[in-house]
């Protein structure tokens, strides 16, 4: 996940979050840092359950303030890692008649967290995962999308 031998803090339980087709966008422009208790440290992870691309899916720039936003192109079940703490994400009004089932987490390494709130994450619950943790890599999930639409 995230390559600490300490472990990790993660959010426990997950957001689930179902995105139907609609005129209006649920989820405004931010970075996680924008609220309170939220660390630099954290890394965001995003699960879709049904493929997601274009309007449906959530929109991330690739590094802060770079303002590349393109929409996280993936599979059903592929899961995003990205810098949502310090990188501007959304969504748009879903215009694909498809509806979009996801969860997303976020997780700090142990020897980075500073645990200033009282075991939060933002306003989320969390639990502590000790011992080495790896990085794991399989090739699926990728950061925003060249070439899909929008």
């Amino acid at each position: 996940l995230c390559g600490d031998r300490s472990g990790v803090v993660y959010q426990c339980p997950p957001t689930l979050r179902i995105r139907m087709p609609c005129r209006s966008a649920s989820l405004g422009m931010h970075c996680d840092a924008d609220y309170a208790r939220h660390e630099g440290a954290e890394i965001n992870f995003w699960v879709p359950f049904t493929r997601a691309w274009g309007t449906n899916s959530l929109w991330a720039e690739s590094e802060p303030l770079r303002g590349d936003f393109r929409p996280f192109d993936v599979e059903a079940g592929v899961g995003v890692r990205f810098n949502g703490s310090r990188c501007r994400h959304y969504t748009r009004a879903n215009d694909t008649g498809l509806t979009r089932v996801s969860i997303d987490f976020r997780v700090i390494p142990l020897s980075l967290w500073r645990n200033d709130w009282g075991g939060l994450i933002g306003d989320y619950a969390t639990e502590v995962l000790a011992g080495p943790i790896d990085l794991v890599e399989d090739g699926g999930g990728t950061g925003p999308s060249d070439d899909a639409p929008g």
